[in-house]
């Protein structure tokens, strides 16, 4: 054989291996290309049942809409998962114990055992110390995703704590909700004023179109 025949012989050997190990890299980009992967967290902040769930009566404040607002924090919840993205959970309750009622509200999706009692409005600060040394263990950690309830009460606090512990901490306005009386553009700029930035969950993961609603900014 010819060294022109052999070139491309080689070239043909060659080619099919160089292909295929390209093609293998273009189903996990998103995380290497937005360098977000397991140097982030979300944190889902108390969406428990006796805050949108059904077992109170009367119902809870937060059940107004929460079909949508759970709909959304969903598909958040699962975007962030796919990305390489550790979640986190919460759950408020003043006796740290389990209880119907602080348990996650059952149409929320659950991806992972990250779920974190709490007594405080600021998680970091639970007596229990648990969601702390989580994170604390977890060092490669630089980033938390805050969403949940409510906007003004526990996202507010435990996001000022995550500043002041050194995490970028963002806050996705539209997986937020609140029943204070406040409008949410002073709500948000609060969180600014704070060193919280704040965006959507669309400007992070693109997420599937969502039905419209007036619960959400």
């Amino acid at each position: 054989m010819s060294t022109r025949g052999n070139k491309l012989h080689l070239a043909f050997l060659v080619l099919p291996a160089l292909v295929a190990l390209l093609l293998s890299g273009c189903g996990n980009t998103s995380s290497s290309i937005n360098g977000r992967g397991n140097q982030s967290a979300l944190v889902v902040i108390d969406v428990q049942e006796d805050a949108t769930g059904n077992i109170l009566n009367p119902p809870f404040l937060y059940q107004k809409d929460s079909d949508v607002f759970i709909s959304k924090l969903n598909k958040i919840i699962e975007a962030a998962n796919n990305d390489g993205v550790l979640v986190i959970y919460t759950r408020m309750n003043q006796e740290m114990k389990d209880t119907p009622g602080s348990e996650l509200d059952s149409r929320l999706k659950v991806v992972d055992n990250n779920i974190f009692l709490k007594d405080t409005m600021d998680a970091f600060s639970a007596s229990d110390h648990k969601f702390r040394n989580y994170l604390a263990a977890n060092k490669q950690i630089k980033e938390l995703y805050i969403v949940g309830l409510d906007a003004t009460l526990c996202v507010n606090e435990t996001a000022k704590a995550a500043v002041n512990r050194g995490y970028k901490t963002t806050i996705l306005s539209d997986g937020i909700t609140t029943i204070s009386s406040k409008p949410m553009n002073e709500i948000l700029n609060d969180y600014k004023n704070n060193g919280i930035l704040v965006t959507t969950s669309n400007q992070v993961w693109p997420l599937p179109p969502l039905v419209s609603s007036t619960f959400f900014i």
